[in-house]
């Protein structure tokens, strides 16, 4: 079995490498690779900017939903409840938002789904069809992982 120690430092790794390419649009959300943007919080010890590259759903309420997928450990997530004001690079726009915790478990569950199936293959990859799972298995699944939700102010205009 796969130590998750080394899974875990790999997509730290690439998430790195992506979220620079994504920022500039050099590399672009698509069908195969799903919706991608860059997360930019403040980091809770050090007061720099972080980045984190993301799969991302589109919120009825004009936000966006991103799942921290190494569960309450995971540091962005941890920034991001120290200083909840943040911002997103998607589709060439820098937008300022406020990122709250979601906690409805209707929502979680839409928003999951919501996630992979805006994923691209990555779902696949996990083993889920987002349009067949029952949402017994997606609440399992995922119970330990946070659902966030970001609610944009007025767009940002981005720097070349």
């Amino acid at each position: 079995m796969p130590n998750p120690l080394h899974a875990r430092r790999l997509f730290v790794g690439l998430s790195r490498l992506m979220a620079p390419a994504i920022r500039h649009g050099a590399i672009r959300s698509s069908r195969f690779g799903g919706q991608l943007c860059v997360l930019q919080t403040r980091g809770r010890r050090s007061g720099k900017v972080r980045e984190a590259s993301l799969d991302y759903a589109e919120a009825p309420s004009g936000g966006i939903w991103v799942a921290a997928g190494w569960a309450r450990s995971t540091a962005w997530y941890l920034n991001l409840l120290s200083e909840p004001c943040v911002s997103v690079t998607l589709e060439g726009r820098r937008r300022d938002g406020i990122a709250t915790t979601v906690t409805d478990p209707v929502e979680r569950l839409h928003a999951i789904r919501a996630i992979l199936a805006a994923s691209g293959f990555v779902a696949r990859l996990y083993g889920i069809d987002p349009r067949t799972v029952s949402d017994e298995r997606l609440g399992a699944d995922f119970e330990a992982t946070p659902i966030v939700l970001v609610t944009f102010g007025p767009p940002v205009p981005t720097t070349p």
